[in-house]
């Protein structure tokens, strides 16, 4: 079981200003939590932002912090009343981005106190320096590291306890243009893509060649005539085939080590489309608009950024008077594809 926790990009920078109100002081913020929980993650999502009071603050020095317990009581009242979880939050300014062991020492009571205030919580703790963030959640009397911290925004930011290198040899030039972090970033990766025809086989065969680690593919169609000179991966033989079926074949003739889940149903039916919760970022390329909706839900009620992709050709006597292609981003404060006016 992997534990993560998802941000905005807007709460997370007042989370740091909160953090960091003195410079050159170590300062604290509590975050509040839903949980989203797959057979594979627990996922922290902030739903609110906390600071403290002046007078909650007893002592604030480069490399020491001491708080009035009133502060714990809190936050432990309003993560009851909401039923969230509970995340503590302080700086290392000039720090290493790490626990300390004075922290090792005072936070297993804190935790030992949030869980007899607020029972059956997941409930954490981050540390933030001047250039990243690390996290651990309480788990059974011990700390379990956070596998990922995510924010997410204008930008998406990644901030894992460790990454996985392979495969680098065949993105020579990725790494020339971009840098080796960001093509570990990339194997680190797990997108969503929600059709696998003209615009979503398209899709899948560029984020294998990328270095994309995982991608799980929903589509409940079969190939027919008239879709092989538009779905990548695709041949004559493969009429009445599922599409997500030539989306595996494809990547594993490929072979770059992309592991791809054959997902053969429409995310209408409301289990199959829980299982984009395991993914950190999904594209849209279906021409339906329920399934649109669908995922505007999902990005507001997880914290899931969506790319929503559509291309509508208008032509007429033969002859094409319009092509026009449309790519859509947004996440919980964007204006959504109904307030676009994309789908109605």
């Amino acid at each position: 079981m992997k534990y993560t926790l998802t941000i905005l990009e807007a709460d997370f920078e007042r989370m740091r200003d909160f953090a960091f109100s003195k410079p050159g002081l170590e300062g604290a913020v509590f975050a509040l939590c839903g949980v989203s929980r797959t057979e594979n993650e627990h996922r922290l999502l902030v739903r609110h932002i906390m600071p403290l009071e002046n007078a909650e603050y007893l002592v604030r020095e480069p490399d020491f912090l001491s708080i009035d317990s009133s502060a714990y009581v809190r936050a432990a009242k309003q993560a009851k009343q909401d039923d969230l979880s509970v995340v503590f939050i302080h700086s290392h300014p000039g720090g290493l981005l790490m626990f300390s062991g004075q922290d090792d020492r005072e936070e297993p009571k804190l935790q030992e106190f949030l869980h007899s205030r607020v029972p059956n919580r997941i409930h954490g703790s981050l540390v933030l320096t001047d250039t990243g963030v690390v996290g651990r959640v309480w788990v059974d009397g011990a700390f379990v590291p956070m596998s990922r911290v995510r924010v997410v925004g204008k930008r998406f930011a990644f901030h894992d306890e460790e990454r996985q290198t392979g495969f680098l040899e065949y993105f020579d030039r990725q790494v020339r243009a971009f840098g080796q972090d960001v093509q570990t970033l990339f194997r680190s990766l797990h997108l969503g893509i929600v059709g696998a025809g003209g615009t979503g086989s398209a899709l899948i065969e560029q984020a294998i060649r990328l270095g994309i680690g995982e991608i799980s593919v929903f589509d409940g169609d079969t190939l027919d005539a008239s879709n092989v000179n538009r779905v990548y991966g695709s041949s004559t033989n493969d009429e009445g085939q599922l599409k997500t079926t030539i989306a595996g074949k494809s990547s594993s003739d490929i072979a770059l080590g992309t592991k791809l889940h054959e997902i053969p149903h429409h995310i209408t039916n409301e289990e199959v489309a829980k299982r984009l919760r395991n993914c950190d970022v999904v594209f849209g390329c279906t021409d339906k608009e329920a399934p649109r909706g669908i995922l505007v839900q999902l990005a507001l009620r997880y914290l899931i950024p969506i790319i929503d992709m559509g291309v509508v050709i208008d032509s007429n006597d033969g002859q094409i008077r319009d092509v026009v292609g449309r790519v859509t981003t947004f996440y919980p404060v964007d204006a959504c594809l109904f307030c676009r006016g994309r789908i109605s």
